[in-house]
């Protein structure tokens, strides 16, 4: 992943300015951890949300990366694995599971 990006992230997920949501990239009341880092993209980038009620879609995804925000982040994945464990869960799993935005940074801080 690229390192400048990866520090954006991780700081605008400890920043307490994107409410946690489930299941989607972003919806009504939040984002999830990948729909945080679109937002980053689309900042950088201009390229804004599109409202699909209850859920909003990014560049035509709702549940994972577009393939822009992978190249540009310097991914691999639509839904990166973290190997931490032994099941080496995905982003979204621990973001739909309850892992807090300050506990998924310091995940990707340490083993992304």
């Amino acid at each position: 992943m690229e390192l400048k990006i990866k520090e954006l992230w991780i700081k605008a997920l400890n920043s307490g300015k994107y409410e946690q949501a489930r299941g989607q990239l972003r919806n009504q009341y939040g984002f999830c951890c990948l729909g945080v880092l679109c937002d980053l993209y689309g900042k950088e980038k201009n390229v804004k949300w599109t409202k699909k009620l209850p859920f909003y879609e990014f560049n035509t995804r709702s549940g994972v990366l577009p393939r822009q925000v992978i190249e540009w982040a310097g991914l691999t994945e639509a839904n990166p694995l973290i190997h931490y464990t032994r099941r080496n869960p995905a982003l979204a799993e621990l973001n739909d599971t309850g892992k807090t935005f300050k506990q998924i940074a310091r995940i990707i801080k340490k083993y992304l």
